[in-house]
């Protein structure tokens, strides 16, 4: 290996490598692009099998009978389907109206989803509150979310960052300033 490239120095901000997960080889992460229709289908897939695997283990946990957790592993399968296939299609489709990939379509997807939650409950207080409890975690998740990745530069660049402004003085270095006493001293008795 050549010191050439150990000496070439990125240009622009660092970003860490986009990582392949299972959701996004089975997703498609440009949801301004992608067919909502498709989108959804693979959620209600996904989510599913999600919710099958939660069933039954849930049913295994607590050692319930073979047929109550058949049951039960159906029922929670069917809803966790429905709800993630309403989740990502609602925020695909947001996006795609809207125009914009931001937090705002995860709001509006929790929102949505909330709505559906809340039907299960049976009233509509509990179907506003369902839907604004739920839009705005999936909002701030979302949030939180893309303002990681967007920030995330690097540890060396997040320690340039970190170190303008308050802590922007110049660092102490006690090595340094005890190796100037030293020398001072020997100056000050060989003079």
């Amino acid at each position: 290996m050549s010191q050439d490239s150990h000496d070439a120095t990125p240009k622009g901000p660092l970003r860490p490598p986009e990582l392949v997960t299972p959701l996004t080889l089975f997703f498609n992460p440009d949801v301004l692009s992608a067919s909502c229709l498709q989108e959804s289908i693979k959620a209600v897939a996904f989510s599913g099998a999600a919710g099958l695997a939660a069933g039954a283990g849930s049913g295994w946990w607590l050692h319930l009978p073979t047929d109550l957790v058949l049951r039960n592993t159906w029922k929670k399968g069917g809803v966790f389907a429905a709800l993630g296939g309403l989740l990502y299609g609602s925020t695909c489709y947001a996006a795609q109206i809207r125009g914009k990939d931001d937090p705002i379509n995860a709001g509006i997807a929790g929102a949505v989803t909330g709505l559906a939650v809340g039907m299960r409950g049976g009233t509509v207080t509990k179907m506003f509150f369902h839907s604004g409890v739920l839009g705005g975690v999936l909002l701030f998740s979302d949030w939180a979310v893309r303002r990681h990745k967007v920030t995330y530069r690097g540890i060396d660049a997040v320690r340039e960052e970190r170190d303008k402004g308050f802590f922007g003085w110049k660092r102490r270095d006690p090595y340094a300033e005890r190796w100037a006493e030293i020398k001072e001293h020997d100056a000050a008795a060989g003079a």
